[in-house]
């Protein structure tokens, strides 16, 4: 999640490794970006494999709407819900599509009312 001030892509570990999925099959995990590098990348070829699943590894069968008020190369964007202080209905925010695999997956270009319920992405090198 990005902020006025912080843009989410200062918030990761900037490794060569892989981002995978959380828990599902230990001996082949999902790869969801090869590296850093991948994970913020603005081209058409995006995320190996979007990011819906939950914290069990339970895979999502429909659109998650994810807070995120950030762009696909990991900068800020507005709205953000007043900083992610604010809860109610006069406010909006910006969300990311959790089955994209292309730029949407952060920013899908449209905001919410933020006294709305939706997911946050939890990432994990």
């Amino acid at each position: 999640m990005s902020n006025s001030t912080t843009d989410a892509k200062s918030r990761l570990r900037q490794g060569t490794g892989p981002y995978r999925l959380p828990l599902g099959d230990a001996s082949a995990p999902t790869i969801v970006a090869e590296n850093f590098k991948q994970l913020l990348s603005t081209d058409t070829q995006g995320l190996k494999a979007a990011i819906d699943t939950d914290e069990f590894g339970t895979p999502s069968t429909t659109l998650h709407k994810v807070w995120s008020a950030t762009a696909p190369n990991g900068t800020h964007v507005t709205p953000n819900c007043n900083d992610w202080t604010y809860g109610a209905n006069g406010e909006s925010g910006s969300w990311g599509n959790a089955s994209a695999t292309e730029g949407t997956w952060t920013n899908m270009a449209t905001s919410v009312h933020c006294d709305s319920d939706n997911h946050l992405y939890c990432l994990e090198q």
